[in-house]
């Protein structure tokens, strides 16, 4: 298997899993939100204003990621995705194991724009850096 052959800048390609780059501990050529290079660019996560934001990030790799909302803190962090454990909270930066995953909740109280008209623009990125430069970066809008 040489990899990819899908465009990762078309919408509608969703790319490959390249299990040989995997088994061969090669570098990744792309690490991406939902699938695809510029997805949450592209597709913005949407939030209102004192309403809580839920974000559910998993990993299917074999790698470490550490999600961060630059600028923000995450209110409630369920590590590993263990709903039924008590949350971390206040966090700033996340770390999520290889084939792992987090749940992070911003209070919505703290979700208020700086501008009524145009609502604030959240850069949501993998904090390990690699991945952050292969693609994994995305916007959360909130009206």
């Amino acid at each position: 298997d040489s990899g990819p052959t899908e465009n990762p800048n078309d919408p509608h390609d969703i790319l490959d899993y390249d299990e040989m780059t995997m088994l061969t501990g090669a570098v990744p050529t792309y690490s991406v939100f939902n699938g695809r290079v510029g997805s949450l660019l592209d597709y913005p996560l949407q939030a209102q204003a004192g309403q809580n934001a839920v974000i559910y990030f998993g990993t299917t790799g074999g790698h470490i990621s550490s999600p961060h909302m630059v600028g923000e803190i995450f209110d409630w962090v369920y590590a590993q995705g263990g709903l039924l454990n008590p949350p971390l909270r206040a966090i700033q930066t996340s770390l999520v194991p290889a084939a792992g995953s987090v749940v992070l909740i911003m209070d919505g109280a703290q979700l208020v724009p700086s501008n009524a008209s145009t609502g604030d623009v959240n850069v949501l990125l993998d904090h390990s850096t690699p991945h952050l430069c292969m693609g994994a970066m995305g916007i959360m809008n909130v009206q």
